[in-house]
Formats: structure tokens, sequence, C-alpha cells
């Protein structure tokens, strides 16, 4: 979740106290998500110290204080647009926990205690458990393109795509034995 880019977009619509920003980062999402206030100043500070938004007067806080207003910038303004027309994609390079307990549980199937397919159907009910609920969810949530609705869809997806991804290992040969690099005859 890009928060810097999330402040410049809210930002845009109104300069924003620390605090002002934080609820209207809430209120936009539907209290899908919640910031502390730590990670609030910190992010306003570096947008400031990157030039994408300044200090464009003070207002008096809900407690009584005086707070910064911020303001987006020209270059945040920039940085905002980019990021609109930017797709957002994950990187190969993360590390994926299924891949990687399936990987081993696919090289110690049969040893140890290790079963691939019951590990693979464990995995698989409990995603049709979620998936299940979340489907309740969404009859119980408005039709619209709300922060609930976005949410629970994407996770929707993901677990049909994770099943697919189940139902696809499934049916892969076992994979020949690795060379063991550690053996006593070296």
């Amino acid at each position: 979740m890009s928060v810097k880019h999330s402040f410049l977009a809210l930002l845009r619509e109104a300069p924003r106290s620390a605090a002002q920003a934080r609820k209207a980062f809430e209120l936009k999402l539907g209290g899908l998500y919640s910031l502390n206030m730590g990670q609030v100043t910190q992010t306003l500070a570096r947008l400031e110290r990157d030039g994408l938004v300044t200090i464009s007067g003070k207002t008096i806080s809900s407690n009584g204080r005086h707070a910064d207003l911020y303001e987006i910038t020209p270059a945040g303004l920039r940085e905002l647009d980019s990021w609109w027309s930017e797709t957002v994609t994950t990187a190969a390079t993360d590390r994926d926990e299924l891949v990687i307990k399936f990987a081993l549980a696919a090289q110690h199937d049969g040893r140890d205690g290790i079963d691939f397919i019951e590990i693979l159907d464990a995995q698989r009910y409990a995603a049709l458990r979620a998936l299940r609920s979340l489907n309740r969810q969404a009859d119980e949530t408005a039709s619209n393109r709300n922060s609930h609705r976005l949410a629970i869809e994407k996770r929707i997806f993901e677990l049909e795509a994770q099943l697919r991804w189940l139902d696809r290992i499934e049916s892969l040969p076992a994979p020949q034995a690795p060379p063991n690099f550690f053996s006593q005859e070296d």
C-alpha cells in the first residue's frame, strides 16, 4: 500500500494537517486500513524533504495545539499523476510462502511424515472456506466500488487463482531428488 501516494492524493484535494490527513485516509478507505500517527508524520516529513509537499500554514487541531498544514507541490502533483498512470505490479523476486512450502513439501514427500497431497488438500480446504466466507461478506456489502467491496472482490479472485494453482501443481510430476550438497563423499 502506498501511503505516500495516498497522502499526495488527499493533499491534492485540500491542504491538511497530519491528523486531518490520517482521518481523511481512514474515511476515504471506509476504515479498511488504519494508520498510526507516527507513520503519518514520518510520511509527511519524507514528502516534505523530497519536495513533494510543503508546509503552507498552521491550523488549530482538535486538542487545541497548532499543527502544520501540508500542501502538495507541483513536483508532488507530477509524482501523483505518474502514480495514477503506472500499473501496480508485484515483484517476481518477492518470496511467496506458498511456493516455498510446496516446493519443500514436494522434495520431502513420503519422508519425515510429509504427504504432499495431504498438505495440498489442507490448503485447498482452507482456501475454499475463506472463499465461502468472502462470498457471504460480498452478499452483505454494497455492490459499488467502495473500499470494502474492492478488497473483498480482490481477495475472492486471489483465492480462486490459488485454487487453480493448487489444482495445477497437483497434476505436475514429482521432482527428481536434488543433489546432496552436504554429502560425506567430498
